[in-house]
């Protein structure tokens, strides 16, 4: 049963395959009341998209996901109600990019010492937006029949074991908290279970972040089990910290999550809205 408000998707701006357009009628095919989109590094379609939600009554909330390090630890930071026309933040923006591409021909190069030829023109039309993620390099190395899955491609090339492996450079959570602190978005941790399966962890992480500014939590999530469920909608209690939660979908490129899979109802919505300040 859909959720009335999924708060995690991804469109062909970063690394999905649906555009904003499609993703809204999708929503609204599934009975969803509003979606956030909350591409990785990009706000691009949003302000196309916002026009056609009003259009056929979806509510659209304007987000944003972050990727950010804390040590080894890969931490997703979503940011909800932004605005994306803020010249401070789309100047942010520029740097993570630049980063992103930076770790791109990194991983060309890793890949051409194992005699795999990949060019940036072939991901830039692979990727049809303007964010190339490692999920566009592993559709390209299925297609030219390097690996046959991407799973296959992760694990053998791109993943963390992968013999292509690049950590990305990138800004730390706090940073990323205040970037959007600073354009008076709503700041929430994403899927906190995907950052370690150590509980202690996790939960120093949400304290931590708590205290430079993080609003919520994402307790509801796709992949999450009904224990895991109850365990952060806790630790969100406790901490007086916001519930959020997406399906995360991504079409395509995450087969088997469909919109309003997993989110949050009205009354949660409408409490996360009355963070913004």
């Amino acid at each position: 049963m859909s959720k009335s408000y999924d708060l995690h998707t991804h469109t062909v701006a970063s690394d999905g395959t649906f555009t904003s357009i499609e993703l809204l009628d999708k929503a609204k095919q599934n009975l969803v009341k509003g979606i956030a989109i909350t591409d990785h590094d990009t706000i691009d379609g949003l302000e196309q998209a916002e026009s056609y939600a009003k259009k056929i009554g979806v509510e659209l909330i304007p987000g944003i996901e972050l990727s950010c390090y804390m040590g080894d630890y890969e931490i997703h930071i979503l940011g909800y109600f932004v605005n994306y026309k803020d010249e401070n933040f789309l100047k942010e923006l520029k740097i993570l990019d630049d980063l992103r591409t930076e770790r791109n021909l990194k991983i060309i190069e890793k890949l051409a010492k194992y005699n795999i030829k990949i060019n940036m023109t072939e991901l830039k039309k692979e990727a049809t937006g303007s964010i190339i993620s490692k999920a566009h390099i592993a559709n390209l190395l299925v297609k030219k029949g390097i690996v046959y899955t991407r799973r296959e491609a992760f694990s053998q090339y791109l993943g963390q074991h992968g013999v292509a492996y690049v950590k990305k450079a990138s800004s730390r959570p706090e940073d990323a908290i205040r970037i959007l602190k600073d354009n008076g978005a709503v700041v929430v941790l994403a899927h906190p279970k995907l950052i370690s399966s150590n509980d202690r962890i996790v939960e120093g992480i949400i304290k931590d972040l708590k205290k430079v500014g993080l609003d919520g939590i994402e307790a509801e999530y796709s992949s999450f089990t009904p224990e895991d469920v109850i365990k952060y909608r806790k630790i969100a209690l406790d901490y007086d910290l916001a519930i959020t939660g997406g399906s995360d979908f991504h079409g395509g490129n995450r087969e088997g999550v469909d919109i309003g899979d997993s989110g949050i109802t009205i009354e949660e919505f409408q409490e996360l809205k009355n963070r913004k300040k």
